[in-house]
């Protein structure tokens, strides 16, 4: 968290992340607690997955973001988001 706020310069509520998990994935619901400790904030947060399983995940995941979240089949429908998160902010 620390080196991606020093890289941007900011709290993270100018960014959208997002996560392309082409690779078999979990996460662990205790580590949205420790990333919500550090008052890093997304724009968005963004997960593309390419099997059921990851889908079902993402729902789980998303209990636990307090930014918008959205779960993706495709990486481009996933970049087109962030891109309309950011120009809503924008205008």
């Amino acid at each position: 968290m620390n080196a991606a706020t020093s890289f941007y310069n900011t709290d993270g509520s100018k960014l959208v992340y997002i996560s392309n998990r082409i690779n078999k994935y979990s996460v662990k619901p205790v580590d949205w607690f420790h990333f919500a400790n550090y008052s890093f904030k997304l724009m968005g947060y963004g997960v593309v997955n390419y099997t059921d399983p990851g889908l079902i995940n993402s729902k789980l995941e998303s209990l636990f973001v307090k930014s918008k979240f959205k779960s993706f089949t495709s990486l481009m429908d996933a970049l087109q988001w962030a891109a309309a998160l950011k120009n809503s902010v924008k205008s």
